[in-house]
């Protein structure tokens, strides 16, 4: 039976994998979810510990699926070595989350997130807002973040810390690495992508027609992509 290992990013758990869980487990697919530390009632630890956390949720043959964040966690944890994906399919993720030079979200609009802190509702509604911006369902993937409870706020700042770290150089050992892109992404832009297609070489893109969450939007035709990758 295919294995999918599925881990959300910042802001929103695992949640945010119900319309692609369900299509994948109509499949035939094992579906396994992999959340951050302190998200959906998981422990919390510290944040070095994160990427060993869900190299422990992923079992060895697996087709590990990760969204921003997580995706950025899930190559973080492939330097540790300690985990083997069958294939590694990253959904929104660039090289870099912040970048001053138009490859990443600019410096002072990821400083109006730590700002944000203090009022955690407030702040993941303006972001649900980015993550749908631009794409052509937009009212579905808002819908589909409204209802989602915030995780601690501690969980919350730990997740920032991450995303402003440098991606690493994980080995690739001939691993089918799939990056997974909205075009409308309007937290994640095109320089980004490239960016990090230049750093993982012989890793396969595919551009959809999305914003950042293509997943929520497209579940099926991101279904048809794992399926290749299976």
């Amino acid at each position: 039976m295919k294995t999918a290992v599925l881990t959300h990013g910042w802001g929103f758990g695992d949640a945010v994998w119900r319309p692609l869980a369900g299509i994948l487990a109509e499949r035939g697919w094992q579906v396994r979810l992999a959340g951050l530390p302190g998200y959906d009632a998981r422990p919390a630890c510290p944040p070095d510990a994160w990427p060993a956390t869900l190299s422990d949720s992923v079992p060895e043959g697996a087709v590990w699926v990760a969204w921003s964040l997580g995706g950025r966690l899930a190559l973080q944890a492939l330097v540790g070595g300690d985990v083997r994906p069958s294939a590694l399919c990253l959904i929104g993720v660039g090289r870099d989350f912040v970048s001053a030079n138009g490859a990443g979200l600019p410096p002072e609009d990821f400083a109006a997130f730590r700002g944000g802190l203090s009022e955690p509702g407030r702040l993941l509604r303006r972001f649900a807002a980015l993550v749908a911006h631009g794409d052509p369902q937009m009212r579905r993937v808002r819908r589909a973040l409204a209802d989602i409870e915030p995780p601690p706020r501690e969980a919350l700042a730990e997740g920032l810390d991450w995303l402003e770290r440098p991606l690493p150089r994980p080995p690739m050992h001939g691993l089918p690495i799939l990056l997974l892109h909205g075009r409308r992404d309007a937290l994640v832009p095109e320089p980004a992508v490239q960016a990090l297609e230049k750093m993982l070489p012989g890793a396969r893109r595919t551009t959809m027609d999305a914003g950042h969450a293509p997943h929520l939007s497209a579940p099926a035709a991101v279904a048809d992509v794992l399926e290749m990758l299976a």
